[in-house]
């Protein structure tokens, strides 16, 4: 679509906790070559995605955004273990689980979903699975099977942190990949 911008919405993962995760995947990279890793600038916890939303309308998504995040209290979250879309044994996407308060989650979600639809853009899928994206292994990774890696990182984590922010992202390719730019911050409650 012309003159629109590739939008969702998320919750940005602290710098401190980038770092954590840059290591993770360089432990990782070992196990699992060909994989395009996700910069750590660009890791998030993704509420919802809206697709290409016209640029006349982006204002609006960064004020349904606000009115959803005026209605939360800050809550906390942490990052524990690895896992896989679809699965284990044919990975398509690497995350990095969430911990926490998940109710707080999902009532965050929930209110952005609700704000973004009433704003005229419903999100291309109502399924949640809170992750953090950490890397998409390509045709040059070969068969993978991430089950002993995954038993092995089990324990891993990243330790808590307080959710404050919501950010309205545009997404745009790179010569990296995907890279994401805030549009708009709100502050929780």
């Amino acid at each position: 679509m012309a003159d629109a911008t590739r939008t969702f919405v998320g919750l940005p993962v602290p710098s401190d906790f980038r770092l954590k995760l840059e290591r993770l995947t360089a432990n990782l990279a070992k196990s699992i070559p060909g994989t395009r890793w996700t910069h750590p600038e660009d890791h998030h916890i993704t509420l919802a995605f809206l697709g290409d939303i016209p640029h006349t309308d982006l204002r609006e998504i960064c004020r349904a955004t606000a009115e959803a995040a005026s209605k939360t209290k800050r809550f906390d979250l942490g990052l524990q273990g690895i896992g896989a879309f679809p699965s284990l044994d044919r990975p398509r996407v690497i995350w990095a689980g969430v911990t926490g308060d998940l109710d707080a989650l999902r009532e965050l979600r929930d209110s952005v979903v609700d704000s973004v639809t009433r704003a005229g853009y419903s999100p291309d899928d109502l399924r949640f699975h809170p992750h953090v994206t950490l890397g998409r292994p390509t045709r040059a990774s070969g068969a993978i099977d991430l089950s002993p890696v995954e038993a092995h990182l089990r324990t891993w984590t990243a330790g808590p942190w307080t959710v404050d922010t919501v950010v309205a992202y545009a997404s745009h390719h790179s010569g990296r990949g995907p890279a994401y730019t805030p549009l708009g911050t709100a502050r929780l409650s």
